[in-house]
């Protein structure tokens, strides 16, 4: 005989939902048009890895996820982030207050993007990894 659900066992299952939706984060993400499905954690760290074209010199850009992709900050060299900025302000200034759902990038010569334990690498197009939710 199956019982009926209790309030307090329907109050337990949403506040148990909730906290699973609060802390994972999927994602699809999608390489040259190859869409796939990756489970994240609120608070991951990822890294944006590629050499930019013109400096010749690699560039990282780092970022956490919480309820987006946020808290970006780019390490790269002094002629590299004047390539980006003309000089005219600290690059990590402006990145820092960003958010988005997606990080989406393009390269001739390679994008490496880490997230967690995912690792992605593509040369020659592009890579867009897009939060399903962002609660």
């Amino acid at each position: 005989m199956i019982r009926p659900p209790t309030m307090k066992r329907l109050l337990f299952a949403l506040f148990a939902a909730g906290i699973v939706g609060f802390f994972v984060k999927p994602a699809v993400v999608i390489q040259n048009g190859s869409e796939t499905l990756a489970l994240f954690w609120r608070f991951q760290e990822g890294t944006l890895h590629f050499i930019n074209s013109v400096t010749d010199r690699p560039v990282d850009i780092h970022f956490r996820i919480t309820s987006t992709f946020s808290d970006f900050r780019m390490v790269t060299d002094e002629l590299t982030e004047q390539y980006y900025t003309a000089g005219g302000y600290d690059v990590n200034d402006r990145l820092k207050p960003e958010t988005t759902s997606i990080l989406r990038s393009c390269s001739i010569r390679g994008i490496e993007l880490t997230i967690g334990n995912h690792h992605w690498h593509i040369e020659g197009g592009c890579l867009e990894v897009r939060l399903i939710w962002t609660l």
